[in-house]
């Protein structure tokens, strides 16, 4: 699936949405471990696409994942 939006200074601008199939579904609140393994990889995998330092990266993906998990 591709989205494609017009920004107002007329440049196409790409949107990539990505998405992980969970292992199980239960009631609760957070990311198992398994899915937070997943997203760090996904930040791997990104570096393919586009450039960005994946350190930083990984530091502010699990820094968020604690704030909303409280892991």
């Amino acid at each position: 699936m591709r989205f494609t939006i017009l920004n107002s200074d007329g440049k196409n601008r790409k949107i990539i949405v990505i998405g992980c199939k969970p292992k199980e579904i239960n009631v609760g609140y957070g990311l198992s471990e398994e899915m937070i393994k997943n997203g760090l990889k996904v930040i791997e995998k990104l570096k393919e696409f586009i450039d960005f330092d994946e350190e930083e990266a990984k530091k502010r993906f699990l820094s968020i994942i604690r704030q909303i998990t409280n892991q």
